[in-house]
This record gives structure tokens, sequence and C-alpha cells, in this order.
């Protein structure tokens, strides 16, 4: 029973009551005789010591409404019904966060897409996004995602699975400031802070010569693999944009190098040295045959010998004789 004494309102344990309306002047305490603020819940045994919400649209029951309160030490927020947490400034409800019924979380949109997580900036015209995607970040300009750190400091996107949390990697080297990409927990490239790229294995910043630089311990270092038989499968040389020296398989599965410009000459070199030069396109194998303009040799020439004695050096091979036009 609840009585009145001037200002206290005072009653047992085990009282009850209602009230049309009621001001209290200084501090509330549930389940506490010392409330320490204005309004205080404390834990009392086999009672729910959450403040709880219901209105006309969730019902009444123990299973109705939203709770808010402690779970042990934790803040303990829970919509009981089969709708979304929103929390947010101002009077727009997209200025906050918002949690569906699902678990997906959206930051800046009401409506999150995705599996779990929903950053929206503004609008980018689709609603669709990639399947498993546990991670959306949409805007209506330009996107990105920036890592800040310490200077020397290093930062990256690490890809691990159950038996290795770092199998693959896109790391940024802090210290020498520049770009590594792991594969199965090696490195695999590295662009260098001079913008070279280094390819292969072994891979240190010590290795790299020229702008592209390749790396292998076997004997093969690059492959050109045609998809499409009879089409041409080459490395081009380029000036200022303009093609000028191909070099690889032509559509016959020739090896070909050729020029795109006649009046150009090519060059052998060896040690820096000019040993040959041809005044014509040169292409063909060990056993093909053909005609030349003209050409100079450096230093000695062998026919059918890999290993010539004198300035020019014919070795039978089968073909035992010398034509001239």
């Amino acid at each position: 029973l609840l009585t009145l004494d001037g200002n206290i309102i005072s009653g047992s344990a085990t009282s009850t009551g209602s009230f049309g309306a009621g001001y209290i002047d200084n501090k509330l305490g549930i389940g506490t005789v010392s409330p320490s603020s204005a309004l205080d819940l404390y834990e009392v045994s086999g009672v729910d010591n959450k403040l709880r919400f219901h209105n006309s649209t969730t019902g009444v029951g123990n299973s109705n409404g939203t709770r808010i309160g402690l779970n042990g030490s934790e803040l303990f927020i829970n919509n009981m019904e089969s709708s979304n947490i929103k929390i947010y400034t101002g009077t727009g409800q997209t200025q906050g966060i918002t949690i569906d019924s699902s678990g997906k979380i959206g930051m800046g949109t009401t409506s999150p897409a995705g599996n779990k997580l929903h950053i929206h900036v503004g609008d980018s015209g689709t609603d669709t996004v990639t399947t498993n995607s546990s991670l959306v970040i949409e805007s209506n300009t330009n996107n990105y995602i920036q890592m800040l750190n310490p200077n020397g400091n290093n930062a990256g996107i690490i890809f691990g699975e159950h038996n290795d949390i770092d199998v693959s990697s896109i790391r940024h080297d802090g210290g020498g400031n520049y770009l590594r990409f792991i594969v199965n927990a090696a490195e695999t490239m590295r662009l260098t802070n001079d913008r070279r790229v280094i390819i292969g294995n072994g891979i240190s910043d010590t290795t790299a010569d020229g702008i592209l630089h390749l790396c292998q311990v076997t004997s093969i270092a690059i492959a050109l693999n045609n998809q499409s038989a009879g089409n041409n499968n080459m490395i081009q040389w380029q000036d200022g944009g303009n093609a000028k020296w191909n070099l690889g398989g032509n559509g016959n599965a020739d090896f070909a190098l050729y020029s795109h410009e006649a009046t150009k000459n090519f060059f052998i070199m060896n040690g820096g040295t000019e040993t040959a030069e041809f005044y014509v396109n040169v292409s063909g194998s060990a056993s093909s045959t053909g005609s030349f303009g003209g050409g100079r040799f450096g230093g000695r020439v062998g026919i059918g010998t890999t290993s010539p004695d004198y300035n020019l050096e014919v070795v039978d091979t089968g073909f035992n004789a010398i034509e001239s036009y």
C-alpha cells in the first residue's frame, strides 16, 4: 500500500498502485533505494530489469515490443518485433545506422543490400549487388577505400582460409614504398617506388632491370599461347605509338622477326659490339631458306657450322653447292 506524506510517496516492497500523472522532483529508483541518476533501474532477482516499450502495433506480451537494458555488463538493445532498429541524428532516418530484421547493417540507408554491411554515401543507380557480397560501399560519385597509418608501417588486404589465414594478399610496404602481390604465401609481383614491375620468383628490389623484369627458376619465363590457330602471336615494339618491329610466331607456326618499315635495318650485337647487320626483314628457323637484299657481319660467318674457324666457313650438310644469280 502506498502512502503520501507531504511530498514523499512511500510504500512497502509489495505495494502496487496506479496514477493518472506524477512528478518526481529528484531521483527515481526502481529496484534500488539509492538511485544514482534521475532514473535508475537495478536488477531484481526474477524480474526482467530491461526498460521495455510497447504500443498498439507490437502488443503487450513478454515476447513483444523492444527492450533496452543491461545483460551482465553488456548494453542490451533488443527489438523483439520482426522489424528494424534505427539510430540516427537530425530528422532524416538515412543519417545514421539501420539494423534490419535479418541482421544486416545499413549506414546511410534504411534498406541495406548485400549479406552484412552496406555503406551508402549516395545512390549509384543500381539496387543489385553480387551474390555473397559481405561489404557494399555505394556512392553517387568517385568511391574509394582509404587506409591511413604512420610513416613506415604497412597496409593492405589479406585473403585467408581455414588452413592458412594469409595465403594471399595485396600489401603496401611503408618502408620501401612499394606494392607487393603475394599468392600462395609467396611474393609473385612487385610494383617498385620508381614505377618498375617485377614478376616471378626470388623478387627483391635489387633484381629489377628495366621497366619490366621477369624472375624465373624454370626454363621458360614468357609463354605466348595462341588460343586461335592460324593467328599471329607476337611481341610488338612501338615508337610514339607507332608499330616498328614484331617478334614471335606467325599464322603458319613459323618464328618471325619483321619490321613495319622496309627501310629499317636489323642488327645483331654481342657485348655492345655490332656483329651483323641486315638491310631487310629477316625471318625463318634453322631449316628456313630465303633471300636478303644485303647484309654485313662484324665477325666470322658459319654456314652449316656454329663454330667457324675462318671469316667464312661452309660445311657440307647436304647442300653442297653455292649458287650465284
